[in-house]
């Protein structure tokens, strides 16, 4: 339909334009903040975060792939968990090419190997992107309503990602039931508030390593919130590669109102280069991983007539 590609294009290029302003905001924040002077002073510990952070994040990765394969089996298993890492691995890199999709492209092509449908490939990546923006947004909550307790906080992220998997299970379960599928749902949930609880411990790590003896870093759950909420507003806006230029945006917005704009700017670009670290140690893993051999894609069973 001609309106339909035209309301395609408007949002391609909205997103280009929202990633060229977040570009020009976080290259602003770094000219006025100018952290440049903090760099040389903490060079040391922030360089050991950088790293260890990219080793952290890449081996966090691995839970992203682990909960795919919860998502894609529910059900025996068709290949070794290390397949799925192999494929998950190796197409995770695609998301830094514009239009950030071409890495579920190519899980829906090389996903082929372990023997899942078509129709089961595409429905985990659905399925996948759902459950990491749900929570996301539910572990950014404490930013966005600051007057939770921690301990609420606690409770209200359990019980609405018990309700939110159960809302979801309820939704497709005339065309995904199977036995198991809301363990799987849960599992893979856990899964991904796992690899967004590392991250955010990776951003405090950063703020810690550049802050002075005397200051004291953000809480952890602020930091966690933090990650969360770039992650997610860089999910969403179309064409944003790897949410290149939002995240680090939400990020200075979100950390430096507690920390300051010097050190906001620099925690930023820092996690920047521990998740394109990270995502190489992951990719580079997936290559060690064996690749599962080409076999014939398994056929949904039908009732013969009688």
């Amino acid at each position: 339909m001609p309106h339909r590609e035209a309301l395609r294009r408007a949002g391609r290029w909205l997103g280009w334009l929202t990633v060229a302003l977040s570009l020009g905001f976080v290259a602003r924040q770094l000219w006025i903040a100018t952290p440049w002077q903090l760099v040389a002073e903490r060079s040391w510990p922030l360089t050991v975060a950088i790293a260890a952070g990219a080793l952290a994040y890449g081996g966090a990765s691995l839970l992203l792939s682990t909960a795919w394969r919860r998502l894609l089996t529910r059900g025996p298993p068709t290949c070794p968990l290390r397949c799925y890492h192999a494929i998950y691995g190796r197409t995770q890199i695609a998301k830094y090419l514009p239009g950030n999709v071409f890495h579920f492209a190519g899980r829906q092509i090389l996903g082929r190997r372990l023997g899942h449908t078509q129709a089961d490939l595409a429905t985990a990546s659905l399925l996948e992107t759902g459950e990491l923006m749900l929570v996301a947004a539910l572990m950014a909550l404490p930013l966005a309503w600051p007057w939770l307790a921690a301990s609420s906080w606690w409770w209200s992220l359990g019980s609405g990602a018990a309700a939110a998997m159960i809302g979801l299970w309820w939704l497709g379960r005339r065309a995904l039931w199977r036995p198991g599928d809301l363990v799987s749902l849960l599992q893979a949930a856990l899964l991904y508030g796992a690899f967004f609880a590392i991250s955010g411990f990776i951003a405090w790590v950063l703020v810690w390593s550049v802050q002075s003896g005397g200051d004291r870093p953000p809480e952890l759950t602020t930091s966690i919130a933090a990650f969360s909420m770039a992650w997610v507003t860089g999910f969403v806006v179309p064409g944003a590669a790897a949410g290149i230029g939002i995240r680090e945006a939400v990020l200075i917005m979100a950390l430096g109102t507690g920390v300051g704009a010097e050190i906001g700017a620099l925690v930023a670009v820092s996690l920047r280069l521990v998740t394109v670290g990270g995502d190489g140690l992951f990719f580079l893993i997936s290559l060690i991983c064996p690749l599962p051999p080409e076999h014939k894609p398994i056929q949904p069973k039908h009732n013969n007539p009688r």
